[in-house]
């Protein structure tokens, strides 16, 4: 289990600094007649105005639905829309921010692109998603980083799963600091070591040794045994045990059988 303090760290480790709310900037208007101009007025309340008065020059464009459009003295525009908005661009859109760019949607989000889609990002990137991540693809997936790629599965319970309906291939070290089980067989092209405990309640085969620091365990019944290219590790005891030879080291003579 992940305790509360790395579960904090992780989290603050890929929280974004900034503040970048927003809410939606008053009016200038601070009219003084004549300077203000109303170009145009209707008895259902739309109108247009084109203010000069010093410091609160304004053009302000406004629906009797209170839609408006209205450039500040700044040069600030504000484009406000009190129903829905359609914009239909028959050819390319290019827009350019020279600042942050906030986007704050009330309900669900929906982009369609209907050719290929391209993200550059110069910096670093954050999402953080209150609910559930879902990634459908109906192609390859391919992640590629000029570092580390880390997963963290940070509650109670949480774990990494990785399913695969053929294999999971690993073309590189696996270091793992915890258990490794397996509920069906494991399979060594080359050696299998390990440093305190082997052990198998079926069985272990391989083409090569086998090295353990403490000890290697397999239960001593034939067929279910550790067994190599040389025969069962039971068929090696029982010529082990059955005879030694006249010095204490190797094949040193004939060897003389055990009564």
């Amino acid at each position: 289990m992940v305790s509360k303090a790395k579960q904090e760290a992780e989290y603050l480790s890929t929280k974004p600094a900034g503040d970048y709310s927003w809410t939606e900037p008053p009016s200038d208007w601070d009219a003084v007649p004549p300077l203000n101009h109303v170009v145009a007025s209707t008895e259902s309340g739309h109108f247009m105005e084109m203010d000069d008065t010093p410091g609160a020059e304004r053009i302000r464009i406004q629906h009797r639905t209170g839609t408006f459009t209205e450039i500040q003295s700044t040069g600030q525009q504000i484009v406000k829309v009190m129903g829905d908005k359609y914009e239909i661009i028959a050819s390319n859109n290019n827009v350019l921010i020279k600042g942050v760019c906030n986007i704050t949607v009330n309900g669900d989000s929906v982009i369609n692109v209907q050719g290929d889609s391209y993200t550059q990002v110069d910096g670093d990137s954050y999402m953080k998603v209150g609910g559930k991540t879902n990634i459908n693809s109906t192609g390859t997936i391919k992640v590629v980083s000029a570092e580390d790629i880390n997963l963290f599965a940070g509650g109670a319970t949480g774990a990494v799963n990785i399913e695969a309906a053929e294999a999971v291939n690993i073309n590189s070290d696996l270091n793992v600091s915890g258990t490794i089980l397996s509920r069906q067989s494991v399979s060594a092209v080359q050696n299998v070591t390990a440093g305190f405990k082997l052990a198998s309640n079926l069985g272990i085969e391989t083409l090569g040794p086998i090295t353990s620091a403490i000890s290697v365990f397999a239960p001593l019944i034939q067929g279910l045994s550790v067994q190599d290219i040389k025969g069962t590790m039971e068929l090696m005891r029982l010529q082990y045990d059955s005879h030694i030879h006249p010095a204490p080291r190797g094949m040193t003579g004939t060897p003389i059988p055990l009564m």
